[in-house]
């Protein structure tokens, strides 16, 4: 098939550019379209004409429209760019990714989708007023359409990183990072990275505000003998954390107790726990149940036992199968031990049954003795009572008797 020379394309009655590629066993024809009359038409149908006479028609109609952009979202980024703008308006999908272009203030902003709505990643500002002024957003569609929102997007100052807490992992990581500082509202991506000779671990934050930013440590290769530097990514801008060390995961040894109650404590013995772990963040489950970090020292755990029945063999385990045998799992972070197997005891209700009346029925009885042992004594009382009132009364009879004895005699 010969090759046919310097085709063009009509469109709506307009002569285009001549094609740069030609439909040749399937590959497309590229032109670059030129502006119509106003007044014409706006949309027809596509004709493809080579030298020779012979056209081609297509069957989908080519439509001439303007694109409105409308509102920017958000309305500020950091200085070292990074933030992800989106863009909504009017027929902002016409033409294609690669004819536009965004620009904000002088500083090309990446088209990294295309559609109804665009959106775009900021590049760095290089000026010295931050914040900046609100700088117009222009998008701009090929050579010649250029359409922008006035006073849309302002570029702000870099956060401030302070501290970090706390300063260790374990290998197997999960460990939460709390970093703290300000201007972390505007951030809309923060990520955690630690960076090996041959590796690099990610973990995106999982909790923002504008003070604190707080991450869990990623896991890395404990394996490898290697120099780690532990970085924080807020959109573009980048910061070291230092001091912060990675350290082995612990190492626990065979429970010396296998049988436990709701009442007894459980020791976990090993080595290397606190070196990057507290009893507040640790984790312990029997079966099913989790049970209560109470003391974490570097060679021991002290655990409070589950005060309801474990119903399963571990948390993976759901079904009600009250199994004999309990995993006894440790959690630090993301790492998970199993250190062994217990079992667990609960007392027999039963006994209650016995260490009530046992308890009770004397203190009854002792009650009930106080009270009739009181009461006779009382009563006995009442009567030595009475009967000193009684002499007394007597003896008081007999001292009047001769006193007006004497006093009549004195009259006389």
């Amino acid at each position: 098939m010969p090759f046919p020379a310097d085709p063009f394309l009509i469109t709506n009655g307009v002569l285009q550019t001549a094609a740069a590629e030609l439909d040749v066993f399937g590959l497309p024809i590229v032109c670059e379209i030129r502006p119509i009359n106003p007044t014409s038409r706006h949309w027809g149908q596509v004709e493809v004409e080579v030298k020779g006479g012979k056209r081609g028609t297509s069957s989908l109609y080519f439509t001439y429209r303007n694109p409105i952009p409308e509102t920017v979202t958000p309305h500020r980024g950091l200085k070292a760019g990074g933030t992800l703008i989106t863009i909504s308006g009017q027929f902002l999908d016409t033409g294609s990714k690669e004819d536009v272009q965004v620009i904000i203030g002088g500083v090309v902003c990446t088209v990294e989708s295309f559609g109804v709505e665009i959106t775009c990643r900021t590049g760095q500002y290089t000026g010295e007023k931050v914040p900046s002024d609100s700088f117009a957003v222009m998008v701009k569609y090929g050579k010649s359409t250029i359409t922008e929102i006035s006073s849309a997007f302002q570029f702000v100052e870099n956060p401030i990183v302070l501290d970090h807490n706390p300063k260790k992992s374990f290998v197997c990581g999960g460990r939460t990072i709390a970093v703290t500082g300000s201007g972390f509202d505007f951030i809309q991506t923060a990520v955690m990275k630690v960076n090996g000779s041959n590796m690099t671990a990610v973990e995106v934050a999982h909790e923002k505000n504008d003070t604190v930013i707080q991450f869990r440590s990623p896991t890395v290769n404990s394996s490898l003998n290697q120099h780690l530097q532990t970085y924080i990514l807020l959109d573009n801008w980048e910061k070291e954390l230092r001091p912060f060390e990675y350290c082995p995961d612990p190492i626990f040894n065979d429970l010396a107790k296998n049988v436990i109650t709701e009442a007894s404590i459980i020791i976990v013995t090993g080595r290397g726990f606190s070196k990057a772990m507290t009893a507040k963040e640790a984790q312990a489950f029997v079966g099913d149940v989790p049970c209560q970090v109470n003391t974490l020292q570097d060679d021991k755990l002290f655990l409070d036992p589950p005060s309801t029945p474990p119903r399963a063999r571990s948390r993976r385990q759901r079904r009600d199968t009250r199994p004999e045998l309990l995993d006894l799992m440790i959690k630090f972070g993301k790492g998970e031990w199993v250190v062994g197997s217990v079992q667990y005891e609960k007392k027999n209700d039963l006994s209650l049954y016995i260490i009530i009346p046992a308890v009770v029925v004397p203190m009854l009885l002792i009650i009930v003795i106080s009270i009739y042992c009181y009461r006779r004594k009382s009563q006995q009382a009442e009567r030595e009572y009475e009967k000193v009132k009684h002499q007394l009364e007597n003896l008081e009879e007999s001292c009047q008797r001769p006193l007006q004895e004497g006093i009549h005699r004195l009259d006389d």
